[in-house]
């Protein structure tokens, strides 16, 4: 018979009621009458397993068998997330930390440790005890015919999960993430050579991480593990014939006998999609086989590959590798068969081998890269929730960072830094990728911030947030800025460690039912505008604005099927034909005023500037709605694209809009008694006004006026007569707005 737990009112006040409504794990008996406990059980004959655990208050006290602990705590974490304000578990676990499933114990609260031994928790029937006469009866609190016995033989945790509970992270999981998501031999052949990581050693164990990483483990390394299911893995090794043999001039090399690069491997990978930060779609690696050192770039493109080999040759001199010859071993692909690469290697006296297209045998050393840069990004970007324009820098973080600092079982299970610079990597610097981190900024900088804002120094904050990407040289980090997409080499960042988002991403909980926190948001230009498809009418991509000798131009970027690329083109009678549109939109605007709603929706596309004093600076907006504020000042909100901050953001601004007469003028709406114009829009009055942005654009009112402006403007350009402009008088903008007119861009 498996013990049962007494469950003392003490734990019973955790719950929402002072009681558990539900028992999940119970030996048949059911409860008697008297007992206020939990007023709900399951039993053999219906397993808790059947049920959905959520919107009740539940006790556990399982088997204390590892696979139906193990069961038990994933499904607690899948269904707690169907109704987590209603929700709250209290389990009762042997502690065991050595065991697969204790890491999931990480996503509940500790509120209590029963050492061995101790009398009054636990009970059991009193025809299946030793000196029954002994015991003291459990009562209401055990059930009948129960008794306690003196202790369980190993110490007992209580844990308590609900809405508040905050996750915690286990140290071994996270100095797997730290190291790139290697297995727990590897980590362990570190950990025996006395090296100090980001986790202190007296809060590792290996025996743990081992039971850890080989159990439940990481969901991402589960993940990309997995093998595709089915008979595809299902071979007939009594018959299987071995491969063929290769040819003699072609028999694999034992690098072990050549010097440190004396062979450089090279090959392109890509392209991938979508573009990373800095458009790259492209990454360039270089490899020695015999100190299994890599060097990775990042390019949107597959030229320039000279330069990237001249920058290894510099970086293995620097060194003080000094090889008589060197084998440039590529395909023959024309990045690596160029003039500029043949100077290169007759510069260098480098001997070039091609091996033939599409035959990766040859290329086995930088294939077997490829392949742990993959599994290395994609586990490492899971991590932290990575957006996927971070994936160059994750691709780079695998190679320049993590396969040069972790064992490989070719070298001796050392490590390519060690060979390549004679001493071991500091493994404290190494991060999770896409780690929080902040850094400080001195009072210069922050003065220099206020006094751009027109705010005091004080008011600025005293630090600025980076992402970790990976390390660059001995103390120097990696960082982004996701506010203007650089780069930038920091010192002494301080990390902060988001345990609700690591806990959540590191332990096999069925991510896809977990909300994972969101993340920064780059507001940098990341995806190039998708070309539509051919069409009779040109598509709008971007729009921008000129001034020259007091005259506005309007200029559009369009697409149609009989241009092949995107061009821009002046509108000449842009100005003249708006006319009635701005005519429309003010009757509009006190049409909405006369009936008492003042907010307005109206996707009329304007020139607005969002200082009045600032009439220079115009930015092509949306008009969204507009607030009439009498006793201040008429004040519009104006929904617009800013080219300095490549972001689209919502402003309180006394908007200037432009006019099509060319004249700056303030929408005035105080003679709205006297309304000139028989505008049709009382239909629109039934509808709700919408909150936001997102919401006008699903309204009737923005779907009907979305098609008077298209065809407007389908009018107004021809495709056949299209005049690409080749000199603004002043450009517009370097990074001009993109507002679509049509879905498809």
């Amino acid at each position: 018979m498996v013990a049962r737990s007494a469950y003392n009112r003490e734990f019973a006040q955790h719950s929402p009621y002072g009681y558990c409504d539900t028992d999940l794990y119970t030996d048949g008996i059911p409860y008697p009458r008297g007992n206020t406990q939990c007023q709900h059980y399951y039993s053999l004959q219906d397993p808790a397993e059947d049920h959905v655990w959520c919107g009740r208050s539940f006790w556990a006290n399982p088997p204390f068998i590892n696979s139906i602990i193990q069961r038990m705590l994933m499904k607690m974490l899948e269904d707690f997330w169907l109704d987590p304000n209603n929700t709250s578990y209290t389990v009762c676990l042997r502690k065991s930390p050595s065991a697969a499933w204790w890491p999931l114990t990480y996503h509940f609260q500790e509120i209590a440790t029963i050492p061995a031994g101790t009398p009054g928790f636990f009970s059991r029937p009193r025809a299946g005890t030793y000196s029954p006469q002994d015991l003291t009866d459990a009562g209401e609190e055990g059930g009948a015919d129960r008794v306690f016995i003196q202790g369980a033989p190993f110490d007992t945790i209580i844990l308590f999960k609900d809405a508040t509970t905050v996750p915690r992270i286990d140290p071994h999981q996270y100095l797997h993430a730290c190291l790139g998501h290697y297995s727990h031999q590897y980590i362990a052949h570190l950990f025996s050579q006395g090296l100090q990581f980001a986790v202190p050693r007296r809060h590792l164990s290996m025996k743990t991480l081992r039971t850890i990483l080989s159990g439940c483990g990481c969901a991402h390394c589960n993940t990309w593990n997995a093998k595709r299911p089915g008979p595809f893995n299902v071979f007939d090794r009594a018959n299987r014939r071995p491969p063929p043999a290769l040819p003699a001039n072609h028999r694999p090399v034992k690098w072990e006998q050549s010097k440190p690069f004396q062979h450089i491997f090279a090959d392109i990978w890509g392209p991938c999609k979508p573009p990373g930060y800095d458009e790259s779609v492209f990454i360039s690696a270089f490899k020695c086989p015999v100190t299994k050192k890599a060097f990775g770039y990042a390019s949107p493109s597959k030229g320039g590959q000279h330069f990237h080999l001249q920058t290894v040759l510099d970086d293995i001199q620097s060194h003080g590798f000094t090889p008589e010859t060197i084998t440039f071993h590529t395909d023959c692909a024309t990045e690596y068969t160029s003039e500029e690469m043949k100077t290169l290697l007759r510069q260098y006296r480098m001997r070039h081998e091609t091996g033939p297209p599409y035959m990766h045998e040859f290329q086995a050393q930088i294939e077997v890269l490829w392949r742990d840069m993959q599994k290395i990004m994609n586990s490492t970007m899971r991590t932290y929730d990575a957006p996927l324009y971070t994936w160059p820098l994750a691709a780079l973080h695998a190679i320049n960072t993590v396969l040069n600092v972790m064992p490989n079982k070719h070298i001796g299970m050392d490590t390519p830094h060690l060979r390549y610079t004679g001493r071991h990597f500091d493994y404290t610097e190494l991060r999770p990728f896409w780690s929080e981190c902040n850094v400080w900024q001195d009072p210069a900088q922050r003065s220099k911030a206020g006094a751009k804002a027109d705010t005091s120094a004080k008011l600025q904050p005293k630090s600025k947030p980076y992402r970790y990407v990976g390390n660059l040289t001995p103390g120097n980090y990696l960082c982004l800025d996701t506010v203007k997409g650089k780069l930038k080499a920091l010192s002494r960042p301080t990390f902060v460690t988001d345990p609700a988002l690591m806990a959540k991403t590191l332990a096999n909980t069925h991510n896809t039912l977990v909300d994972p926190a969101s993340t920064a948001i780059f507001t940098k230009k990341l995806y190039p505008i998708r070309r539509p498809t051919a069409l009779s009418s040109p598509d709008i991509l971007e729009l921008a604005c000129s001034t020259h000798e007091s005259e506005t131009f309007a200029y559009v970027k369009v697409q149609c099927a009989k241009l092949r690329h995107p061009v821009w083109v002046k509108l000449i009678h842009y100005l003249q034909l708006a006319k009635s549109h701005y005519a429309t939109l003010i009757s509009f605007l006190k049409h909405r005023h006369k009936h008492g709603a003042p907010n307005v929706f109206y996707p009329c596309f304007a020139m607005c500037s969002a200082k009045p004093a600032d009439r220079q600076k115009y930015h092509p907006a949306v008009i969204v709605s507009v607030d009439h504020k009498p006793q201040v000042q008429h004040r519009y909100q104006v929904y617009f694209d800013s080219a300095d901050s490549h972001s689209t953001q919502y402003a309180d601004t006394d908007a200037v809009i432009i006019s099509p007469d060319q004249k700056a003028m303030l929408l005035a709406l105080r003679d709205a008694d006297s309304d000139p114009a028989d505008f049709p829009s009382d239909a629109f009055m039934d509808e709700p006004d919408p909150a936001t942005y997102r919401q006008a654009r699903l309204s009737p009112n923005w779907r009907q006026w979305h098609k008077a402006i298209q065809s407007e403007i389908d009018g107004i350009l021809q495709p056949d007569r299209a005049d690409p402009v080749t000199a603004f008088p002043q450009a517009p903008p370097s990074s001009p707005v993109s507002l679509s007119l049509s879905s498809r861009s």
